[in-house]
């Protein structure tokens, strides 16, 4: 994630036009494979030990080291999701389900150590499938929102702010399109508006400042706007 974040904001050239923004996505692409990864490995270890049972050795330290693993990677979890939420990085979000995976593993081991110490050793790896369960819950939800922000999926609630702002400045007769992408954490919009057909060259150009001005205002994870302005 870091390492993106560094990509990212390098200045456009000629071959990416558009910066390197979505190397974020790439990121949180394989932030989701490795949620994947440690759902299956879950599953294999959980099955293996179905297979063949095995006491827990020193259960009173895996319930201590399992119950730090659970505090610890939630908190950071929280952190980051609330973050990627703020910037709109759905990478730093992925991240944040991936910190929370490891920490419903670590909620596994607690219970590992728990049930070791009742004497149910066969409850271990039923543990152990049920937290892979919820691991593949996250891989799916986060996966999902990954895959939709790599095929240029948005809010709508964001578009229609966009088309909102766009319609308020005076001279604006009507919006005929809007469309959103993001590009990392940063969104850009392109707008059409319909103006006075005897507007000037002049005027026509401050106003469509004027729309630009207005959708960041209105929509601030918006950075760029790019504002055409067609005769009604």
């Amino acid at each position: 994630i870091w390492l993106a974040f560094r990509l990212a904001r390098r200045p456009a050239s000629t071959r990416f036009t558009y910066g390197l923004g979505r190397v974020e996505d790439l990121a949180g692409l394989l932030v989701v494979v490795a949620i994947g990864i440690s759902g299956v490995y879950a599953v294999i270890v959980s099955i293996d030990r179905l297979l063949h049972p095995a006491p827990v050795d020193h259960p009173w330290v895996v319930v201590l080291a399992g119950l730090v693993g659970v505090v610890g990677n939630e908190a950071v979890a929280r952190y980051r999701i609330a973050a990627g939420r703020r910037i709109g990085s759905l990478a730093l979000v992925a991240d944040g389900q991936h910190a929370r995976s490891d920490g419903l593993t670590s909620l596994a081991v607690v219970g590992s150590g728990l049930a070791s110490l009742a004497g149910w050793t066969w409850a271990d790896p039923i543990i152990g499938l049920v937290i892979a369960a919820l691991i593949a819950a996250l891989f799916v939800r986060t996966g999902r929102a990954i895959v939709g922000r790599l095929l240029d999926a948005v809010d709508p609630e964001l578009v229609a702010r966009v088309r909102l702002a766009a319609e308020q400045p005076t001279g604006v007769c009507a919006v005929s399109e809007v469309k959103v992408r993001w590009l990392g954490h940063r969104a850009r919009a392109e707008v059409e508006v319909t103006v006075d057909p005897t507007l000037a060259a002049g005027p026509a150009h401050d106003l469509a400042d004027a729309v630009a001005a207005r959708v960041r205002e209105e929509a601030p994870e918006v950075k760029e706007v790019a504002v055409r302005t067609f005769p009604a």
